[in-house]
């Protein structure tokens, strides 16, 4: 008989750990989904607000001008290779002058800097990273030879290495 208790008594232990256990599981979800739900897609939710509003002020008070396709040899030495770029300069609407200076006056002289940096480059420089640091290298070439206002910005609507 007293064998029958034993195993009747760790039996309800078992039993009894394995309901603790499941409880402990339910409250665990229970507490990441409410988490998720409420607090983490409230902040992810809150910052992404505010990054589309920032961007489309940015958008609305700047203006591009495109300085046509380029076609220009790469500096690589391997093969010979090509870049065929259309670049687009930003900067802000409100200066009617650099507009006119950008479209008129100064349209050769920045598109020959745009080719003087392009022609120095390699096919392995335009990854994500290379693409960013040739838009920055144009910006300060182009900028010290602008007297209205300053560009902003640099965009490659095409851009194919061959």
């Amino acid at each position: 008989m007293s064998e029958k208790k034993k195993e009747k008594k760790e039996g309800k232990k078992g039993g009894l750990i394995v309901i603790i256990l499941l409880a402990l599981m339910i409250v665990m979800f229970a507490s990441f989904l409410f988490y998720f739900f409420f607090i983490y897609k409230g902040k992810a939710s809150g910052t992404s607000g505010n990054i589309k509003e920032v961007t489309t002020v940015a958008a609305l008070e700047e203006q591009t001008s495109s300085l046509d396709e380029t076609i220009v040899n790469l500096s690589d030495t391997d093969a010979q290779r090509f870049l065929k770029v259309t670049v687009s300069v930003g900067y802000s609407s409100s200066n009617s002058k650099l507009k006119d200076e950008i479209e008129k006056e100064k349209k050769a002289i920045i598109r020959d800097a745009i080719i003087s940096i392009l022609r120095d480059k390699k096919a392995a420089d335009f990854t994500d990273k290379g693409v960013q640091d040739i838009k920055r290298q144009i910006i300060d070439r182009v900028n010290p030879t602008l007297k209205n206002g300053k560009i902003t910005s640099v965009y490659f609507s095409d851009l194919l290495v061959q």
